[in-house]
């Protein structure tokens, strides 16, 4: 567990945020795409056989011989390409993930403070802080609208997105808004954010699937 403090500190430095972010977001979701992939299953059956066979072989070898998966045919499995789709979708779904986490802090001003946690709230005020989340919950759709401009994502999944997820992103803003003065109420403000996040993730399901749908 000594291992993973150092890491647990970074929170304090105010890069909770940021690597929520690059987890939830560029590296979580290729991730799953990368894994959900028919060739993913066959490059991982080919990873293994090749570790079976370099094991195999250093057992019948003098002395003791590791297994590596970066040696013959391992190294020449191809790595399947991850789509600007999947890039797309995790910028969207890691920054309404990073929003539950900022909106978090909000009530918790004070005792981060006390405690040294230079949490990006402690760093902006509540002030510039609502600011940031009204900026922040717009950018996403600025965003969903600019992917879908380049051909990123599909545009019959702009439909859904606004139908289902901009009701939660109002409340969610109006909340942080109406009671920015009254930290006992804004401890309620990450319900509100969890569900924005979630009316926005079925809300891309349901219109990605009505794409898929629509071009068979």
């Amino acid at each position: 567990m000594r291992s993973f403090v150092p890491f647990s500190r970074l929170s304090y430095k105010g890069l909770g945020e940021p690597l929520c972010f690059l987890a939830f977001g560029p590296s979580a979701t290729p991730a799953f795409y990368l894994a959900l992939l028919p060739a993913a299953s066959q490059a991982t059956a080919g990873v293994a056989a090749a570790a079976a066979a370099t094991a195999t072989a250093g057992a019948t070898a003098v002395g003791p011989q590791w297994p590596s998966l970066l040696t013959g045919a391992a190294a020449q499995l191809p790595l399947p390409p991850v789509s600007s789709l999947a890039w797309g979708l995790s910028l969207l779904v890691g920054a309404s993930t990073t929003t539950i986490l900022f909106t978090s802090h909000f009530h918790q001003i004070d005792g981060d403070r006390a405690a040294g946690k230079h949490s990006p709230l402690v760093r902006l005020g509540v002030e510039r802080g609502v600011s940031v989340l009204t900026a922040s919950v717009v950018g996403v759709y600025l965003l969903a609208a600019a992917l879908a401009a380049c051909g990123a994502l599909p545009a019959l999944v702009l439909g859904p997105v606004l139908l289902l997820s901009l009701g939660p992103a109002k409340s969610l803003v109006d909340y942080a808004v109406t009671h920015k003065l009254d930290p006992a109420r804004l401890a309620l403000l990450k319900r509100f954010a969890c569900m924005w996040h979630i009316a926005l993730g079925c809300s891309l399901v349901m219109g990605l699937a009505a794409a898929r749908f629509c071009t068979l």
